[in-house]
């Protein structure tokens, strides 16, 4: 009984990681960024670190990948509110 309640818990707070990782695959965001090492773009991990504590991160980072940064260009593919749902599970990543 234990062990079933345990398994529905860290399905339940894996079920929207696992759509927000989605997203990040169907928006090919992979192409340049990857979490844990340097590709073309910045770490996840990286992003995370840096926007850590900010009040409104989540609203920036959306605000990156709709509008573009540097040499990322913009994804007006992309959605406000899927940027959202992006920036929320980059800055749940761990960050050393």
């Amino acid at each position: 009984k234990r062990f079933l309640l345990a398994l529905v818990s860290v399905v339940a707070v894996s079920a929207p990681a696992l759509a927000q990782i989605a997203l990040v695959r169907t928006y090919n965001c992979n192409n340049c960024h990857v979490v844990d090492r340097v590709s073309v773009g910045p770490r996840y991990t990286d992003i995370a670190k840096k926007f850590a504590g900010q009040s409104l991160a989540v609203d920036r980072i959306a605000s990156l990948i709709v509008n573009g940064t540097g040499a990322m260009p913009p994804q007006t593919q992309v959605s406000r509110t899927t940027a959202r749902e992006i920036a929320i599970w980059i800055l749940s990543l761990k960050v050393n």
